[in-house]
């Protein structure tokens, strides 16, 4: 059975939301190396870290890995 939601349920905001602009912070290259050489102790960081990184360098969302 399909529910249909009102257009409302998609455009409510949290109690706690601000209009204005989110400050952005970009690493440098630098920074995506210090990051790169940085080892861990657990297998499972490393390859988070790892695919962090290739989604700084390929601009895909982490999300979307």
């Amino acid at each position: 059975m399909k529910t249909k939601l009102s257009l409302l349920f998609y455009l409510k905001k949290p109690k706690n939301y601000q209009k204005g602009s989110v400050p952005i912070y970009l690493l440098n290259r630098a920074e995506l190396d210090l990051m790169g050489s940085k080892e861990f102790a657990s297998d499972r960081l490393a390859q988070v870290r790892d695919t962090c990184l290739f989604c700084c360098f390929t601009g895909l969302a982490y999300s979307d890995i």
